[in-house]
């Protein structure tokens, strides 16, 4: 029988979607690109984003996130509209957003970050235009520069709502829903 012990990191299941603003310094990803990590294994997923992927937005999640030596640790606020006190001087803001990356793959964006924050904030501006209990296809169209006050910038993703669709059967369901995936090359599971 296999021990397990929770060490509290708040992480959700994967596979994990990660922006990489300015890449990753072992190379395992570029700058300006997604990824999506299962396990040891990364993969592109650029161009899932450039295509279209579909937000989980009634599952998203806003908060407060530190990293330490375990991992990240969360704290969620209780709504998207209001964001709770910083906890401490190190804590970033983060989201949480289940993504149909075809018809039947998933992933979860669990990032905190300016980079990831800002994008995902420019978006929320179009999302205020739902249609019904529909679900946005968000391209990605580009990328844009931000500048910050005390000096520095990020580079963010820029994103659209191409539509407004029904929710993918992958996105309904359990924790099961974040099932393992592979890129085959083939383009029959997008929607």
């Amino acid at each position: 029988m296999m021990f397990e012990f929770d060490e509290g990191g708040g992480g959700g299941k994967g596979p994990f979607i990660s922006w990489h603003a300015n890449g990753r310094k072992d190379g395992e990803a570029e700058a300006k690109s997604f990824s999506m990590k299962d396990g040891d294994e990364r993969i592109d997923i650029t161009d899932k984003f450039k295509k279209g992927v579909v937000f989980d937005i009634d599952n998203m999640k806003t908060g407060w996130s530190l990293f330490g030596m375990n991992g990240s640790e969360w704290q969620w606020n209780q709504t998207l509209s209001r964001f709770a006190p910083k906890p401490g001087d190190d804590w970033k803001k983060g989201v949480s957003i289940p993504v149909a990356l075809g018809k039947e793959d998933t992933a979860l964006w669990q990032q905190a970050g300016s980079g990831t924050f800002i994008a995902v904030s420019t978006l929320a501006k179009a999302l205020k235009d739902r249609d019904g209990d529909k679900l946005p296809m968000v391209k990605m169209t580009g990328t844009f520069n931000q500048d910050f006050n005390g000096g520095g910038s990020t580079v963010c993703a820029q994103f659209e709502v191409a539509k407004w669709v029904d929710r993918p059967d992958c996105l309904n369901g359990s924790d099961d829903s974040m099932a393992d995936l592979a890129d085959d090359g083939d383009d029959d599971d997008e929607f």
